[in-house]
């Protein structure tokens, strides 16, 4: 009987732990918050649950009401995983949203004080015009909206293009 050399038989490979799998320290994840309570959060990250500690008690109080949220791998040490809970960026204060309508009512009188009426392009340009320091007139606001139509096609499209 002959024996056929081949490629030597693949052997099971043994299963590391999960959590070092895909988790490095200063590696920023984004999970599923399934259960938070004693100290620690159960998260599901990549569909792997993970059970982690905060770095800071507080931060669980925080993950409470929420489904979702980023965290940054502090610490793996000991099979415990440390997270810090990044914060995510609060949405506008009703202070904020009232000073920018105040603004915007502030922008449209200026534009019909000096004639001009308060069109989306008007406004961008008085914002580009207030930005640079120059006076707001409607010489001003004509020879630019001449300039920018000489240029390309602009408008409501091209807002960006002013928000440098």
């Amino acid at each position: 009987m002959f024996t056929i050399p081949g490629p030597p038989p693949v052997s099971p490979v043994q299963n590391p732990d999960e959590g070092s799998l895909f988790l490095r320290v200063n590696q920023r994840v984004a999970g599923e918050v399934l259960k938070v309570g004693n100290e620690q959060v159960v998260l599901s990250i990549q569909g792997v649950q993970v059970v982690a500690r905060l770095t800071n008690p507080e931060q669980l109080t925080a993950l409470i009401d929420r489904r979702f949220a980023q965290f940054l791998v502090k610490d793996m040490s000991n099979q415990v995983v440390t997270l810090q809970l990044l914060e995510v960026p609060a949405p506008q204060s009703n202070v904020e949203v009232a000073s920018a309508n105040r603004e915007a009512l502030l922008l449209k009188s200026l534009l019909n004080q000096i004639g001009l009426p308060a069109t989306p392009e008007n406004q961008i340009l008085a914002q580009a015009v207030i930005r640079q320091g120059l006076p707001v007139t409607a010489e001003i606001i004509q020879e630019l909206r001449s300039f920018l139509n000489g240029i390309q096609p602009w408008g409501k499209q091209k807002q960006i293009w002013w928000h440098y």
